[in-house]
């Protein structure tokens, strides 16, 4: 998908245009999008193209995340946002300090960090305790 000699000849023109100050009419700055889109594409399919090693020596192209996402849609109910808002802002106004040490700012201590944390708490929990948590949850689903 590259430029053709009258495509890139029209590109110059139209840029050039534009750097000197001068209105473009609107189907001109439709063709100029059009036209900056495909060599976007273009420059973009060259760097594909090339590969590199990451740290954890897979080949990927530089977009590659290393980390596997697995997103989950959970809708809160009031009282369990209020939960998660109140304990942050407990957990800065009690231990602010301790947050900066640890998490390097204030900020790390939000509502999405809480949820990551008691999923990791999880794992270290009693069944006996997770069952009644996961029956508490259920009557505030309900009621």
């Amino acid at each position: 998908m590259s430029l053709n000699a009258q495509e890139q000849a029209k590109y110059e023109e139209l840029t050039s245009l534009q750097a000197s100050g001068t209105a473009l009419k609107p189907a001109q700055k439709v063709e100029l999008k059009k036209l900056k889109k495909k060599l976007d594409q273009q420059v973009a399919s060259k760097s594909e193209a090339s590969t590199s090693v990451n740290t954890f020596g897979k080949t990927s192209s530089s977009k590659e995340s290393t980390s596997t996402v697995n997103p989950k849609a959970i809708r809160f109910v009031e009282a369990e946002r209020q939960v998660l808002t109140r304990r942050a802002e407990n957990l800065v106004a009690n231990n602010a300090e301790l947050v900066v040490e640890r998490l390097g700012s204030i900020k790390k201590a939000n509502e999405t960090m809480l949820v990551r944390a008691a999923v990791l708490a999880l794992a270290d929990m009693n069944d006996e305790d997770l069952v009644e948590y996961m029956k508490q949850a259920q009557r505030n689903m309900i009621g």
